[in-house]
């Protein structure tokens, strides 16, 4: 099968997938012994917008901090990388058992529409012990 054919094929699923406003599955790219990670989601990702994210898990122990890492890259080079309080978008302590942490950042203004974005959202908690890690692609939308 040619490059064109393969390329055109994919190119057409990430339309259709943006397009129709499908969900982009995100999963847990790491393991930790402090949350179980169960899901993450993510929402559209527009140019100038707020966007917040959310990871569903298990804590073992309680969370009263630590920091979160937001990487966005496109064919391997990084074009957007954000490092903050991972307590910042949610209500911490956080006793251990289920829990929802919010994750925000601001899409910079400049951020071209249909470009296909690989995402990694990593945290640690107040000891700096890994808390979770989830990956995925967004497809991004532009300024209107």
């Amino acid at each position: 099968m040619k490059f064109s054919t393969v390329f055109a094929t994919f190119s057409s699923i990430l339309l259709a997938s943006a397009v129709t406003g499908a969900k982009t599955k995100f999963g847990s790219c790491g393991s930790s012994d402090v949350m179980t990670f169960k899901s993450a989601q993510v929402p559209a990702v527009k140019a100038g917008e707020k966007a917040c994210g959310s990871v569903t898990g298990s804590l073992s122990q309680p969370l009263t901090g630590g920091q979160v890492t937001i990487t966005a890259t496109y064919m391997g080079f990084t074009v957007h990388q954000e490092t903050k309080d991972v307590c910042a978008d949610s209500a911490c302590p956080l006793d251990e058992g289920k829990h929802t942490i919010l994750v925000c950042f601001n899409v910079p203004d400049n951020t071209p529409d249909n470009l296909t974005i690989d995402v990694k959202v990593s945290a640690t908690n107040q000891n700096s012990a890994a808390l979770f890690c989830a990956e995925g692609m967004v497809v991004t939308q532009g300024k209107n």
